[in-house]
C-alpha cells in the first residue's frame, strides 16, 4: 500500500490479509491495530553502478558478479538500470539489500542470482522476465514477489511456495 494513503477505514482489509507497506504509514498503523500480518518496506537510498565497459549496449547488458560492486548499504533498494537483459548467476548473492527492482525488459534471472540475501523482503519482477532459475532466491527467507498476474514471476512464486502480490494494475 503506497504511503500516500493516509486513512484506511476499520473494515477495509479483512483480517489475515498480509499488508505490504512502509513503516510509519497509515497502512502500517492499520495492520498493527488490526493484527494483520505485515511485510514492512523501508524507504532507502538508490544504489547506482556503472555498466561494464565490455557491454555492447544496454539492450544486451548481462549483470554478473564480477561486473558490479559487492557492497550495498543495509537500508538499500537495488534498482537495476533500464536495459539490463539478464541477471547472471550469483550476480547479487549475499548482498544486504532489502528490496530489489528489476527493470522492464529484463528477460531472465540466473541461478543463485539473489541467493543468501537474508535481508531481502521484496522483489519487483516485471512480466518481461520469462525465465527464473529455481534457486534464484534460495536462502532469502520471507521474501514477497511483486509481479503481474499470470506472469512467469507469479508461477515461480507459486512453485517455490513464496509469498507474492499481483496488483490489479501493474
Amino acid at each position: 500500500i503506497p504511503d500516500s494513503v493516509f486513512y484506511i477505514s476499520s473494515s477495509a482489509i479483512p483480517s489475515g490479509v498480509t499488508i505490504i507497506c512502509y513503516e510509519s504509514s497509515a497502512a502500517y498503523n492499520y495492520a498493527v491495530s488490526n493484527g494483520n500480518p505485515i511485510v514492512p518496506l523501508t524507504k532507502a537510498k538508490t544504489v547506482t553502478f556503472a555498466v561494464p565497459a565490455t557491454a555492447s549496449g544496454f539492450g544486451s547488458v548481462l549483470i554478473s558478479g564480477e561486473d558490479i560492486p559487492r557492497y550495498i548499504s543495509e537500508d538499500a533498494v537495488l534498482f537495476l538500470p533500464e536495459g539490463v537483459a539478464s541477471v547472471g548467476a550469483e550476480a547479487f548473492a549475499g548482498i544486504p539489500a532489502q528490496q530489489i527492482v528489476i527493470p522492464s525488459g529484463c528477460g531472465s534471472i540466473g541461478s543463485g542470482a539473489f541467493a543468501g540475501c537474508s535481508s531481502l523482503r521484496l522483489a519487483v519482477i516485471p512480466a518481461s522476465v520469462t525465465s527464473i532459475a529455481a534457486d534464484a532466491f534460495s536462502g532469502c527467507g520471507d521474501i514477497v514477489i511483486y509481479c503481474a498476474a499470470g506472469s512467469r514471476a507469479e508461477r515461480f512464486a507459486k512453485e517455490q511456495n513464496l509469498m507474492y502480490y499481483t496488483p490489479v494494475e501493474y
